[in-house]
């Protein structure tokens, strides 16, 4: 089997579940259209070893949804310090074929570019079939698994531990401030569902979503200008256009690729 033609093969059930999880080789011609279509990949065959690693951790047993949005929903279980993102119309609640365009744009910018600052990740090509026995050719990314900063907040609170919010949010601040010396940026503020903290202790970003590099997006997020998207005076006062200014593209060298995620169980 070529390297080039790995991918896996699910089956959706009707309870939104995946299972029947194995290795699907594809013809060449369906990873060429995956190529065109998702621009995904840096290297298929650099995916490989990843791959090797996912498939034992995941035959004969199911996926649970962790996690959905307009664009993408997202697959794991407990045991796995990983999940699975796969493109997704909220308007249709069905998986799609490929990822939008503003998803693709966002996983190539995020890929070499914030190394460090945003949860290890991988793509592959994938075969879904539904719950009629029809196979759908779609693409999927794979990330390393975080605690979610709005969990992390949420127990704080639960234990009485208020205090420490502000320490949360000074490293979201710290991390954007790092994206922007890079000359990148995330322009949706909904910070809490799109960052979280790895094993270590540092945050980093997880949604590609709205990842951009278009500095004119900044001073304003759908109309409303963009530090007052933000609860708390924090916040407020950070993301403020002359504090973004400060930092934006000091420090372009620091530009690097986001590693591969370490596939294991927990």
């Amino acid at each position: 089997m070529s390297e080039r033609s790995a991918g896996l093969s699910f089956k959706l059930g009707r309870d939104e579940r995946l299972t029947g999880i194995r290795r699907h080789t594809f013809d060449p011609v369906e990873v060429l259209l995956w190529a065109l279509l998702n621009e995904l990949s840096v290297g298929f065959s650099s995916h490989k070893p990843v791959l090797d690693r996912i498939l034992p951790l995941l035959e004969g047993e199911g996926l649970d949804q962790v996690g959905k949005g307009a664009d993408m929903v997202a697959y794991s279980r407990d045991d796995l310090n990983f999940v699975i993102k796969f493109p997704f119309d909220d308007g249709a609640m069905t998986l799609t074929p490929y990822f939008s365009p503003k998803i693709v744009d966002g996983f190539f910018l995020a890929q070499t570019t914030l190394g460090g600052l945003f949860a290890p990740m991988t793509d592959f090509p994938t075969a879904i079939e539904d719950g009629r026995g029809k196979t759908h050719f779609v693409s999927m990314i794979v990330q390393q698994k975080v605690r979610v900063a709005a969990d992390v907040i949420d127990e704080l609170r639960a234990t009485n531990r208020t205090r420490n919010i502000a320490g949360v949010e000074r490293a979201y601040v710290k991390l954007s401030q790092r994206a922007w010396s890079r000359g990148i940026f995330d322009t949706d503020p909904n910070w809490l569902e799109n960052t979280g903290f790895m094993p270590d202790g540092q945050m980093v970003m997880i949604d590609v979503g709205e990842i951009t590099k278009n500095v004119r997006e900044f001073p304003y997020y759908e109309g409303i200008e963009r530090r007052n998207c933000y609860v708390g005076n924090t916040l407020r006062k950070a993301f403020s256009v002359s504090n973004f200014a400060r930092c934006y593209l000091k420090a372009p060298h620091e530009r690097q690729f986001v590693p591969m995620p370490k596939i294991a169980k927990v």
